[in-house]
């Protein structure tokens, strides 16, 4: 942008941006591909397994279903 202003002297309003203005480019660990936040568990197995809901249901939890038990009997809080 130091350039493209000094070339044609323009200014940061001409340019309609802020100097504290997010410019869209992500900093930091958390907008990194593959570094997210895992999701908070929302069921607790027999065994103390946990499990967030997300993905495949795990055996446990499949297993308990086959044998009558419903998925809500295992909820967290």
């Amino acid at each position: 942008m130091d350039r493209e202003q000094g070339r044609y002297e323009l200014t940061l309003f001409e340019f309609s941006v802020s100097p504290t203005q997010p410019t869209g480019r992500s900093r930091g660990k958390s907008a990194r591909k593959g570094e997210r936040e895992s999701p908070a568990p929302e069921y607790r197995g027999p065994n103390r397994e946990l499990w967030s809901g997300h993905g495949r249901m795990p055996r446990w939890l499949q297993a308990d279903q086959a044998c009558g038990k419903s998925r809500d009997e295992f909820l967290i809080g």
